[in-house]
């Protein structure tokens, strides 16, 4: 257990030039009920998706993302029956229909789920160990996209292979840049005394499928596409060559050169990048090579959300997984600027937040505490200062043990929003284990 106190807080010289700040009058503390904040009136919460709803969800659900297309948003995560990016991960999506004017979902005890990647792949559990000789704990990873109005599944087969003590490396190559571990900082086996603890991801083919919404089911529109065939080996290390295991249904589908003109025409046109419609964003925009920096030199910024001030400017809120527990932020003037370094806030949270802005123009900020067991709201009129708080949501669930999954009792993350009519959604993973969604009344906010 663990307590925040806005007077300890007022301490901190580490934050004193954070872009964002909290002056809250209450103290958010672990030990009270709803971390010690009032409760958000107009809230509800449904299920998406867990293991017992239907045997396509596996024990691991995780990175859920929203989309717009009419009266129906399509929800889209990864999935996979025990661990977090592991070999045969595919991409699940339902159809949640709603009421255009209040936004209140409708078919929640009724979901329907389709896999949304091209080709199985060969499932199995993840391993701390890897073949020193071959590679084959392909994954699929991705979402969909609007490319003129039309829905596509924006993917990449992908494995987690190898091992570094190179915190920048894994995150570098998180973002699909090609992993650059030299031998000294390469192991086939996690070495937690030696450091070696962050995996190494492999980017091997791009793939791309076009779906359509019949009633409240996701159903292929064309066949799946990949960019190239997957090549017979991979350079890990300088000299070193470990054969690629083929896959034959992958290898068999067609070429995206070969792909209708129609379809290639859309995937050249930008997608979709409105937050009513789309909760997907592109990492903030920094100096190249600078994405997980931060100013004070604690270089593990990883996730990222992203709002509007009266003025104009925006503000990036991240997570460091180099010094986790509050979030940083970074603000800009312009679109077309690079974000600078972010700076440590004073704003108590881990993992991935979301932020946005109310129709009224007042910024909000969803985030969690207490080893994510607890989801809470922020909110600020000006963007600068956050002097509202309430708690949406805490659950504390003990999932089955999986790579990538926490071991101890843990509750709502991950988080994506957009206004939907008169509500504010929030869908976000439990425990990496299941999908949930929580509605907020416009007005109460």
């Amino acid at each position: 257990m663990y307590r925040f106190s806005i007077f300890a807080a007022a301490m901190l010289t580490t934050c004193a030039a954070a872009p964002v700040e909290m002056k809250i009058p209450q103290n958010i503390d672990a030990a009270a009920p709803n971390i010690g904040l009032p409760a958000q009136p107009g809230t509800r919460h449904y299920k998406i998706a867990a293991p017992e709803v239907s045997p396509t969800i596996g024990w691991a659900n995780h990175d859920p993302k929203m989309l717009r297309v009419g009266d129906r948003i399509v929800v889209e995560w990864t999935n996979h029956p025990g661990d977090e990016n592991g070999p045969g991960q595919t991409i699940v999506g339902t159809v949640v229909q709603f009421n255009p004017e209040t936004g209140e979902p409708l078919n929640t005890d009724s979901l329907q789920y389709t896999s949304l990647a091209p080709a199985p792949l060969p499932v199995r559990r993840r391993s701390w160990k890897f073949d020193p000789e071959k590679i084959d704990e392909y994954f699929s990873h991705g979402g969909l996209e609007l490319h003129n109005g039309r829905l596509y599944t924006i993917g990449r087969l992908l494995a987690i292979h190898g091992v570094t003590d190179d915190l920048s490396i894994s995150l570098n190559c998180h973002h699909g840049l090609p992993p650059s571990a030299s031998a000294e900082h390469w192991r086939d086996e996690f070495d937690r005394e030696a450091g070696f603890v962050h995996e190494i991801v492999w980017t091997f083919l791009n793939y791309r499928q076009r779906w359509k919404i019949e009633g409240n089911r996701l159903v292929p529109d064309t066949p799946g596409y990949i960019d190239k065939r997957l090549p017979e080996q991979q350079e890990v290390t300088k000299g070193r060559l470990k054969k690629l295991v083929s896959l034959p249904e992958w290898n068999r589908l067609p070429l995206l050169n070969n792909a209708p003109a129609d379809f290639q025409a859309d995937l050249k046109s930008p997608a979709e990048t409105r937050p009513a419609l789309v909760t997907r964003t592109l990492p903030p925009r920094c100096p190249d090579g600078a994405l997980h920096i931060a100013a004070d030199g604690h270089n593990g910024l990883a996730h990222y959300a992203e709002y509007r001030r009266p003025d104009g400017s925006t503000v990036v809120i991240r997570d460091n997984l180099k010094n986790p527990g509050f979030y940083y932020a970074a603000a800009k003037k312009k679109p077309g600027d690079c974000y600078p370094p972010a700076e440590p806030t004073d704003i108590p949270g881990e993992a991935m937040p979301s932020a946005g802005n109310l129709p009224d123009g007042r910024a909000y900020l969803i985030a969690n505490y207490d080893y994510r067991r607890n989801m809470y709201l922020l909110l600020s009129s000006d963007g600068r200062t956050f002097d509202t708080a309430r708690f949406v949501r805490g659950v504390r669930m003990r999932a089955r043990k999986g790579i990538g999954k926490l071991n101890r009792p843990s509750g709502p993350a991950y988080f994506r929003s957009m206004i939907v009519g008169r509500k504010l959604w929030i869908v976000y993973s439990i425990a990496k284990q299941e999908i949930g969604l929580t509605t907020i009344d416009l007005e109460s906010l």
